[in-house]
């Protein structure tokens, strides 16, 4: 017998009760991250079909640096 433990982090938006999903890669579950859309219609509606594989922990840091400073500059 064996187990897999998978993590799944959803980002919501909670007043229009719409998410991102931040999973581990299916295809890659050891070394590459997946932001994406999952089959609630609602989701992909909102923010379309997204599926973005990073494939390195140091991809995955390049983006989250630049998302956080471009959110930054947002006034």
């Amino acid at each position: 017998m064996s187990f897999t433990l998978e993590k799944v982090m959803r980002i919501w938006d909670d007043s229009e009760g719409v998410y991102l999903e931040v999973r581990q890669h299916p295809d890659f579950p050891d070394n590459g991250i997946e932001i994406h859309t999952d089959k609630v219609e609602r989701n992909e509606d909102w923010f379309g079909k997204i599926s973005l594989s990073l494939n390195s922990k140091e991809q995955a840091l390049k983006l989250a640096q630049a998302l956080i400073e471009m959110a930054e500059q947002i006034k």
